[in-house]
């Protein structure tokens, strides 16, 4: 155990170890409820195959680091996709709508209505500049929707991607580790 603090908890088998086994779905579940601001309890998560299925051998196969379905009255009501990146990917932008559009479709059945497909929620976790914000607006956790551009009014909330970026990850003064929390509950994590 003396060990386990030298390791780095975002290495995708360490993440992939801590966060996406069964036997952790407690702490998966504090991460999701602190993440997306909303109670969920391990019995309402079921850890699944983290590679989406290609249509065809010619496409491209995608591989996530974690993929949850969160499940009320034995009905999926969210897909979560949880991926780690320490690097500053350029085509990760395009990756991640890649990863949420595969896990957004996967499960709509023929004669299964549009009105039944659950939420997708991706999660990016890392150390990196997106560009999606100012850097004098550079934040820990943003959330995005699909939007009008005119209104700014939601579209529908099938579609959420949660950004944490490490690089802001607020700074603790002797004290204040309290109040930091109360400000932004993923801040421990």
């Amino acid at each position: 155990m003396p060990y386990f603090s030298k390791v780095n908890k975002l290495n995708d088998f360490a993440f992939k170890r801590i966060f996406g086994h069964e036997a952790n779905k407690d702490i998966l579940a504090g991460f999701l409820s602190d993440t997306l601001g909303e109670e969920i309890k391990p019995e309402d998560i079921v850890l699944e195959n983290t590679e989406l299925s290609a249509s065809q051998i010619t496409k491209k196969m995608p591989r996530l680091d974690i993929f949850v379905n969160k499940i009320r009255d034995n009905k999926i009501i969210d897909r979560i996709d949880i991926e780690v990146h320490l690097d500053d990917a350029i085509a990760l932008k395009n990756q991640v709508l890649f990863y949420w559009g595969k896990g957004f479709t996967g499960d709509l059945r023929k004669g299964q209505s549009y009105n039944e497909l659950p939420r997708m929620v991706s999660i990016l976790i890392g150390s990196f500049n997106l560009g999606v914000v100012s850097p004098e607006a550079a934040l820990f956790h943003d959330t995005f929707h699909v939007r009008s551009d005119i209104t700014g009014k939601l579209y529908n909330d099938k579609l959420e991607l949660h950004i944490i970026n490490l690089k802001n990850l607020p700074s603790v003064e002797e004290g204040q580790l309290g109040a930091v929390i109360e400000r932004n509950p993923l801040a421990p994590w």
